[in-house]
C-alpha cells in the first residue's frame, strides 16, 4: 500500500489507541501514538480514582494488545485534534488475505463502535458500519445480547491489601501479569492476572539509570537512561509475562524478576552495560542468578559497555602468592575470626577473618563486657568443624584493622563453606558491600543462605530478646566452689569437655558441657619443664612442651576424669585427647617427668614405660640423661642411723641436712677456702635456670648454688650444701669449675617420716617450725632413715643420745598428726602418742578432729583406667 509509514506497535493504550515507533538509529527510535479514525473504544477505567470500566473495554483493549504488540504495521495520519493535538490514523496489519485494516477487525469483532455523526457517511464509513451492523447482529464483542453479560465484562477493582500480605500469598509461585508501563529499565507497573491488582516492581538484582526530576519539575535523564527504558520497553511493554515477587523495599514497592520465553531480561540489561548488579536487592533473586548477573556484569565491564564506558577495574588488596593456600586452623577467636598455620611456613600463625559475614562479638570479662547474643554458639559452631583440620582458604580481600592489614578470607573444608553454613544457621549476617567493593567469592550463596534463616527465623533472626550464653566459671570461686562442683563432675567416669586455654603443658582451662562450667584441670603423675613467663625465659624445652601442649590441646574435643581438688581450686585428673592419655603422650615425647606418687594411678606402668622410652632415646630434656648406677639406687633406701647436722628448716616437718663425717664436707671447706680467698678472680657467669653455679650470699661468702629462677636482673638460688635459699644480683654469680660441679649437693632435703603439718592453721605452722628449728638448727642429731619421698628422705630424727624423738614431740604437742595412709606397721607407736593429743585436744585438736585430706600426699584414688 502506497504512502503509508511503517513501524512496530510498541503499545497499546485501549482498544482504540496504539503506540507505534519506528526504527532505531544511534538510539531510541521516534514514536507516535495514534487514535482509531472514526471509531471509540469502551473507555477503561482509573483505580486510583475509584473510576470503573465502561464494559467490555478491557476486553477491547486485550483484543487489540494480543494482535498487535509487537507487530509490524503500516500506517496514515487522517488528521490531528486542533487542541489536543492527538492524532487520528488509520493502521493496516498483514492478514491472510494481504494488509488489513485493524478498525475493520475491531468492528467485525465488536470491540469498538463507529462515532457518532451528523454528516454524510463516506464509502469507508458506509462499509464500516456494514461490519458494525453484522457484528451486532451476531452479537459479537460489546453487541453480546445475553442478559447480564455486560455487567460482567467490567474489571473489578481489587479490594485492598498489605504488600507484606500480597507477598505472603505470591511468594514461591509464578503469577501471569501484564507490564503496563516503565518508569525506567528496571521499574515497571503490571497488573496481575486475574486479579487486576496494579503494582510497582523493581527487578530485583540490578539497576537501571534512571530520571531526576529538576528544579523546573522536569525529568532529566541520567546517561543512558532512555536507552535502558527502550531497550526494555521494546521487548516487554504490554507484553503478557509471568512474575516472580520475592520481596519488599521500604516504600512497600515489590521486587521480583520476569519470567520469559524470551530469557531473563535483567541478566540481557546487565550483559550489554544497561545496568548494573546491586547488592541490596540480589538477595531477591536465586544464588544461579546472582551468579549469572554477577558474570554479565563482569563482561560489561570488561568490554566497557555503555555504563562501563569510563570504567577502571579496582586493584586487588591481595598479592597473587597470597591468595590461595592450605592451612591448619589452630584457633577459633570468634564465629567470623579464625588463626591458622599456612602450609609450608614454619608455625607462623596468621588470624583472618571470614570474608562477608559478621558473628556476634564475643565479650570481655577485664572489660566487664559481655557476649553478645549467640556469640558463644557461633564460635563453637566453627570450632566443633574446624579446629585442628587443614583447610583451603582463598583471601578476597584484605583490610587495615587497628595498625595490621587483616586477610578476609573464604574457608572451605571438603568442598563446604563454613560461612555460608554460619549463616545459613543463623549465626552470622552478611556484610553489605559498596559497589565495587571487594568480598567473597561465594557472596550471592552468602546472601542466598541469610535469607533462607531469615525465612526460617533461626537464632539471630528470632524474634524478641535473644538469649546470652552464660557460663559457671567455677575457676573463679576458689577451693570451697570447686569442691561442690567436684560431686557432679564425678558421676560419669569420664566427663565431655572443650579445652578452652592451655595454661601449662600440663594445666588446662576447659569447658564442660554438660554442666555449663569452665573449670581448671591439672594432669595427674607428671610434670613438665616450666614455659616462659614475664622476664623468666623459663626451663630449658619448657618453651617447646608449652607449644606442643597447646598444638594438640588448644581448643580440642577431650574426656576427663576427674579426680580431686587441689589447694588452689584446681581439679586434679586425667586428660584424654583422641581416647588417648595427654600425660603419657608427653611422657613419650620427652617432656615429662613422673611426679611422686604416680604409682598410685591406674596408668602408672604406661608412664613409666613412656619416661623410660624418652629416656632411652634422650628426647627433649633426657638429652643429657646419663643411667644411675643400680648400688646408689639401692643406697638410697636402705634404711639405718646415721649422725646429721641440720643446715636448714624448711617447715615443721622438712629440714636440709649433711651427713657428719662425710670426707666431702672436708673438701668443700678446702674448695670454699680458694674460692673466696681471690673472689675477684671468679669468672662471672649469666645465670640460667637449672645451672649449678657459685653464688654470693648476704655474708659475702661464695657458696655452690643452683639456679631456680632468673628475673629482671636478679638470680633465685638453692645452696646446694646448705639448702637455704636466697635472691642475688646477677652480678654476684661466678662460673663453677667442672670439677666441683661433679660432686652432689652435700645437703639432703629430710622429711620427718609419715607427718604432716595443719595446712589451714598459721600460728600451728609457724609454732611447729619454730620447735623443730630451736631443737635441731646447727646441731648434730641422730637420724634413722626409713625411706624416700620423691627427692626426700624420710626419717626418725632423734637427740643425738636417742632419748628424744622429734617426731613423737610434735605429735605430742598437737602440731603435726600421722598421715592417713601411713603403713600401719611403721607408725603404731606414734599413733597411740597422736591418739593422747586428740583426746587431750592439744595443738591442732583442740576443735575436734583436725583430718583433711591426704590425697596430695600420696598421690591419686585413680577412679579407673581407660
Amino acid at each position: 500500500m502506497e504512502g503509508l509509514n511503517k513501524g512496530v506497535v510498541k503499545a497499546v493504550r485501549s482498544g482504540d489507541t496504539i503506540i507505534v515507533m519506528g526504527a532505531p538509529v544511534r538510539g531510541p527510535p521516534p514514536e507516535k501514538e495514534i487514535t482509531f479514525s472514526g471509531v471509540v473504544a469502551p473507555r477503561l477505567g482509573n483505580a486510583a480514582k475509584d473510576v470503573k470500566d465502561e464494559p467490555f473495554a478491557w476486553a477491547s483493549r486485550e483484543f487489540l494488545r494480543s494482535n498487535l504488540i509487537g507487530k509490524q504495521v503500516q500506517f496514515r495520519i487522517d488528521g490531528t485534534h486542533p487542541t489536543t493535538g492527538r492524532c487520528f490514523g488509520s493502521v493496516y496489519i498483514a492478514g491472510p488475505q494481504g494488509m488489513e485494516c485493524v478498525t475493520d477487525i475491531l468492528l467485525r469483532n465488536g470491540f469498538v463502535k463507529m462515532k457518532d455523526t451528523e454528516r454524510e457517511l463516506t464509502a469507508e464509513q458506509v462499509e464500516m458500519a456494514a461490519l458494525q451492523s453484522k457484528a451486532e447482529e451476531e452479537g459479537r464483542g460489546m453487541w453480546i445480547k445475553e442478559e447480564g453479560v455486560s455487567a460482567k465484562a467490567v474489571r473489578p477493582i481489587p479490594d485492598e491489601i498489605e504488600p507484606a500480605e500480597l507477598l505472603k500469598d505470591v511468594k514461591g509461585k509464578q503469577v501471569p501479569a501484564i507490564i503496563e508501563y516503565f518508569r525506567d529499565g528496571s521499574t515497571f507497573r503490571a497488573v496481575l492476572l486475574p486479579t487486576f491488582r496494579n503494582i510497582l516492581v523493581h527487578l530485583a538484582g540490578i539497576k537501571c539509570p534512571g530520571y531526576a526530576r529538576n528544579d523546573d519539575g522536569h525529568d532529566v535523564a541520567q546517561p543512558h537512561a532512555d536507552e535502558a527504558k527502550y531497550f526494555i520497553e521494546s521487548r516487554l511493554l504490554h507484553r503478557e509475562v509471568r512474575l516472580e515477587l520475592t520481596g519488599l523495599d521500604k516504600m512497600n514497592g515489590f521486587f521480583g524478576s520476569i519470567i520469559s520465553p524470551a530469557g531473563d531480561i535483567s541478566k540481557e540489561l546487565v550483559r550489554v552495560g544497561l545496568a548494573k548488579v546491586v547488592d541490596w536487592s540480589i538477595s531477591f533473586v536465586s544464588p544461579q542468578k546472582a551468579v549469572d548477573l554477577r558474570g554479565a556484569d563482569k563482561v560489561a565491564k570488561a568490554q566497557r559497555l555503555r555504563i562501563w564506558k569510563d570504567y577502571v577495574p579496582p586493584v586487588s588488596s591481595v598479592k597473587e602468592d597470597d591468595k590461595a593456600f592450605t592451612a591448619k586452623v589452630s584457633e577459633v577467636i570468634s564465629g567470623d575470626l579464625l588463626v591458622v598455620q599456612r602450609e609450608g611456613v614454619q608455625k607462623k600463625d596468621m588470624k583472618l577473618s571470614l570474608a562477608s559475614i559478621r558473628a556476634p562479638r564475643m565479650g570481655n570479662a577485664k572489660k566487664g563486657e559481655k557476649d553478645q547474643p549467640f556469640a558463644f554458639e557461633a564460635k563453637e559452631f566453627v570450632r566443633s568443624r574446624l579446629i585442628g583440620k587443614k583447610v583451603d582458604i582463598n583471601v578476597d580481600y584484605v583490610r587495615k584493622v587497628g595498625e595490621d592489614d587483616r586477610p578476609f578470607a573464604t574457608i572451605t573444608l571438603k568442598d563446604k563453606n563454613v560461612a555460608e553454613d554460619l549463616v545459613k544457621m543463623g549465626y552470622a549476617s552478611v556484610i553489605r558491600h559498596r559497589m565495587d567493593e571487594e568480598r567473597s567469592i561465594a557472596y550471592e550463596a552468602l546472601m542466598a543462605a541469610e535469607t533462607t534463616a531469615q525465612a526460617q527465623k533461626k537464632n539471630l533472626h528470632k524474634t524478641g530478646d535473644l538469649p546470652v550464653h552464660r557460663i559457671n566459671d567455677v575457676a573463679q570461686g576458689g577451693v570451697a566452689k570447686a569442691k561442690q562442683v567436684l560431686s557432679f563432675l564425678q558421676k560419669e567416669r569420664e566427663v565431655e569437655a572443650i579445652v578452652d586455654f592451655v595454661l601449662s603443658s600440663t594445666r588446662v582451662k576447659v569447658y564442660v558441657p554438660k554442666e555449663n562450667c569452665m573449670v581448671v584441670v591439672a594432669m595427674a603423675g607428671v610434670q613438665c619443664p616450666s614455659g616462659p613467663r614475664g622476664d623468666s625465659k623459663g626451663d630449658p624445652f619448657g618453651a617447646e612442651a608449652l607449644a606442643f601442649a597447646k598444638d594438640k590441646l588448644h581448643q580440642r574435643d577431650v574426656t576427663i576424669e576427674f579426680d580431686q581438688v587441689d589447694k588452689s581450686g584446681a581439679f586434679i585428673g586425667t586428660v584424654y585427647v583422641n581416647k588417648k592419655n595427654f600425660a603419657v603422650t608427653l611422657a613419650a615425647e620427652g617432656f615429662a617427668k613422673l611426679r611422686p606418687y604416680y604409682d598410685k594411678l591406674p596408668y602408672a606402668a604406661e608412664l613409666e614405660s613412656a619416661v623410660e622410652e624418652a629416656k632411652a632415646s634422650k628426647r627433649k630434656i633426657w638429652e643429657n640423661y646419663v643411667e644411675e648406677k643400680p648400688a646408689e639406687k639401692e643406697e638410697q633406701v636402705v634404711e639405718e642411723y646415721v649422725k646429721v647436722e641440720v643446715t636448714e628448716v624448711v617447715d615443721g616437718v622438712t629440714f636440709y641436712a649433711t651427713r657428719k663425717g662425710d670426707k666431702a664436707l672436708e673438701w668443700l671447706a678446702e674448695q670454699m677456702k680458694a674460692w673466696n680467698l681471690d673472689s675477684a678472680s671468679l669468672t662471672p657467669q649469666r645465670p640460667q635456670k637449672g645451672q649449678v653455679v657459685l653464688a654470693k650470699f648476704s655474708d659475702g661468702t661464695y657458696y655452690r648454688a643452683k639456679v631456680e629462677d632468673v628475673k629482671g636482673g636478679r638470680a633465685f638460688v638453692t645452696f646446694i650444701d646448705y639448702g637455704n635459699q636466697a635472691e642475688v644480683a646477677s652480678e654476684d654469680v661466678k662460673a663453677l669449675d667442672s670439677a666441683s660441679l661433679r660432686v652432689p649437693g652435700l645437703a639432703r632435703m629430710c622429711k620427718l617420716a609419715f607427718l604432716r603439718l595443719a595446712e589451714e592453721d598459721d600460728d600451728l605452722l609457724v609454732e611447729a617450725g619454730t620447735y623443730l628449728s630451736r631443737s635441731t638448727f646447727e646441731k648434730v642429731m641422730m637420724a634413722k632413715v626409713v625411706g624416700k619421698e620423691g627427692n626426700a628422705l624420710l626419717v626418725d630424727l632423734y637427740t643425738p643420745d636417742g632419748t628424744v624423738s622429734i617426731n613423737e614431740e610434735l605429735v605430742r604437742a598437737g602440731l603435726a598428726r600421722v598421715a592417713k595412709r601411713a603403713p600401719p606397721s611403721a607408725v603404731a607407736d606414734i599413733k597411740e602418742i597422736e591418739e593422747q593429743a586428740r583426746r587431750q585436744h592439744t595443738g591442732m585438736w583442740r576443735y575436734g578432729d583436725a583430718y583433711g585430706s591426704d590425697d596430695e600426699d600420696f598421690g591419686f584414688s585413680g577412679r579407673g583406667k581407660k
